[in-house]
């Protein structure tokens, strides 16, 4: 079996995944539309709604107009207002708003501490638990916490007189994935693209926006519309998740401020996804002088939901694979389908987030298996999701 990498972000509905229909989000709504204030607060019920992620896929896909989300998001609000917030949920939304000083302590004493809890596995592919964790599973691939996050060593890279771009890292690209961070800002340099880093920005909010913490999802808004009003050019986000909240969701928790509505709306209008950026504005032909490998690959790619349901975003990442030499380019059978990540979802509900990953994975193996160059060959397989992540790790090697 050839080696197959996937870095995956965003979350579509499980009732496809789990032919169950107590996780239709179409059938949620309903009952939460027409309990008409009275909907029991029960365990199952609120199973319901937390199985119905909000992927945005419905509310894409309806000709009423109407919003699926919204109704899930009121109900879970209800249950957090009256029963309060699961611990772990509640202990992100706290972990998450603390100040920016305070996250780089202690990911630095994560980083000195976590050899002796997890244990490396090839290729940087993660860590693995050492002993038995709470809320990790001993198969559970951990990622790595960075000791020097992206925004204490990068403020601004490039060169006076370039195009510039504001790049908004949200949390994992900063302390836990920076090889993704540090590889898009050596990727836009070498477009003869300047790169700027808001220090003061934080975490976009989402997981506790679907959490429904809104004070924590609030503090979040606030801090990052604080950050990236005074900027200027496009701001690029390497998550579709973060693009999804920039774009849409702080409106939806700030549409209440009215002297923030042109900043909200500025920032929304500039924010865009990294491989947008790089094939409507550095250009095709520029990407193709830029973009090489040392060795042929096979690739397959997997629509994050907040890409392509909340923000419209199709072609362009399948455009990126076609423009390097020696990139094969095959669709799975169900790009958009749920891979059961989610946040605190794959935490949360573990074992379900499982079952669905392996379909995911499953469903990515199989064209990539099928479509090698012939005469076979060591082919690298991967699989590009919300930024072209894989692409972008390797081809930005190639360009030094």
């Amino acid at each position: 079996m050839y080696p197959l990498r996937i870095v995956s972000h965003g979350l579509s509905s499980l009732q496809g995944r789990t032919r169950r229909a107590l996780y239709c989000p179409r059938q949620n709504c309903h009952s939460g539309r027409s309990s008409k204030g009275n909907l029991k607060l029960t365990p199952r019920v609120r199973e319901a709604f937390d199985n119905s992620l909000l992927c945005t896929g419905c509310a894409s896909q309806c000709s009423s107009g109407a919003r699926a989300d919204k109704v899930i998001m009121a109900v879970r609000r209800t249950f957090a207002d009256e029963l309060g917030l699961p611990l772990v949920k509640k202990a992100l939304g706290k972990t998450l708003t603390q100040p920016g000083m305070a996250l780089d302590l202690g990911a630095r004493i994560d980083a000195v501490l976590q050899p002796l809890v997890f244990r490396g596995i090839p290729e940087d592919s993660g860590l693995l638990p050492r002993f038995a964790l709470p809320l990790v599973d001993g198969n559970q691939y951990v990622p790595k916490v960075a000791s020097k996050p992206l925004r204490s060593r990068v403020r601004r890279a490039g060169n006076a007189g370039q195009p510039e771009v504001i790049y908004f890292t949200g949390y994992m690209a900063n302390y836990a994935m920076t090889e993704i961070a540090d590889n898009t800002v050596k990727l836009l340099n070498t477009a003869g693209v300047t790169v700027t880093v808001p220090e003061k920005q934080a975490c976009c909010g989402m997981p506790m926006l679907v959490s429904r913490d809104a004070d924590s999802v609030r503090k979040q808004a606030e801090r990052n519309v604080k950050a990236l009003a005074g900027t200027r050019g496009p701001i690029v986000v390497t998550c579709a998740s973060c693009g999804h909240m920039l774009q849409h969701g702080y409106h939806e928790v700030l549409g209440d401020n009215a002297e923030l509505k042109a900043d909200l709306d500025d920032i929304a209008a500039r924010t865009t996804d990294i491989i947008t950026y790089l094939v409507n504005v550095v250009g095709e032909e520029q990407l193709s002088r830029l973009l090489n490998r040392k060795k042929p690959a096979t690739v397959t790619y997997h629509d994050p939901c907040h890409l392509r349901k909340a923000q419209g975003v199709t072609e362009e990442p399948r455009k990126l694979p076609s423009l390097i030499p020696d990139v094969y380019c095959k669709e799975m059978k169900q790009p958009e389908a749920c891979y059961g990540l989610g946040g605190t979802y794959c935490i949360a509900h573990m074992e379900r987030s499982k079952s669905i990953q392996a379909k995911k994975i499953d469903d990515a193996q199989q064209p990539v298996q099928t479509a090698l160059p012939q005469p076979a060959q060591a082919v690298s397989c991967y699989c590009v999701t919300v930024s072209g992540v894989a692409l972008i790790l390797q081809c930005a090697q190639n360009t030094s």
